[in-house]
């Protein structure tokens, strides 16, 4: 519970003091107010969509998150804001702590709004907005893959297998998070891709749905049309039990699926 509230609470602080830090930097870089008003409308529609997200697993909002702003949502909280924002901003923090220590003044620029930017502040001013850049780009790029799907086949050598388990074939078929991103005709591609490989044991490792339990219908007609000689077995995953983790079991069960 403690990592959740973390996270909860942290997302958006976070956020919030790393754009500061992001709009100062572009101001003094001479950035119009114009850009670095789109700048911040962006970081705006992030924190908007996380809140969504929030509010929507509480049960207080019924109006789903569109999904490319679900996808923009995930990969700041989970990529972009860890791995690239804190750093950039922890970063110039201990920079201009050394250099405060270190007593070199440098001549400060007058902030001449449009004036043509030398090489090194094009840079900077690339390298501050990076996060927000690659938060959307990379949604723009992902989301029409996100239908796409490729198998592995992997052979395992185990010492001591039995006999009788040589040659056995498992199909290993995890995380479809139906609902949000995965439904309607992926989940018939997935059905069909499986029951191709004509295995002898189809294993599902959890996240079957996304987040809501309206999914579970759709989800569960999935797993029932997949065949493998010795049947489906499953477990569940941590999305599979955001709502309500007994009536997901219980639906499961009912549908006479091995969980």
């Amino acid at each position: 519970m403690a990592v959740i509230q973390l996270i909860i609470f942290g997302i958006p602080l976070l956020s919030l003091a790393w754009w500061i830090w992001a709009d100062r930097r572009l101001r003094v870089l001479g950035v119009s107010k114009s850009w670095r008003a789109c700048f911040g409308l962006a970081v705006m529609t992030l924190l908007s969509g996380f809140v969504w997200v929030l509010l929507g697993r509480r049960g207080f909002v019924d109006t789903p998150i569109p999904a490319p702003l679900y996808s923009a949502v995930l990969l700041w909280g989970l990529a972009f804001l860890p791995f690239l924002s804190l750093p950039s901003l922890l970063g110039w923090s201990l920079f201009s702590i050394i250099r405060l220590v270190s007593q070199k003044k440098r001549i400060a620029q007058p902030l001449l709004v449009g004036r043509k930017w030398t090489r090194r502040e094009l840079l900077a001013a690339v390298a501050v907005s990076s996060p927000v850049l690659a938060t959307f780009g990379t949604t723009a790029f992902c989301l029409p893959r996100i239908t796409r799907f490729r198998i592995r086949e992997l052979t395992v050598f185990l010492q001591d297998l039995p006999q009788a388990l040589d040659g056995m074939r498992i199909a290993h078929v995890t995380d479809t998070h139906v609902g949000k991103f995965t439904r309607g005709r992926v989940l018939d591609e997935i059905v069909a891709a499986t029951n191709r490989l004509d295995v002898d044991l189809v294993l599902f490792t959890g996240d079957l749905i996304d987040n809501t339990l309206r999914d579970l219908p759709a989800a569960v007609k999935m797993l029932q049309a997949i065949q493998s000689r010795a049947g489906l077995f499953m477990i569940e995953g941590n999305h599979d039990l955001f709502e309500d983790p007994k009536a997901f079991e219980r639906g499961l069960r009912d549908a006479g699926l091995a969980l």
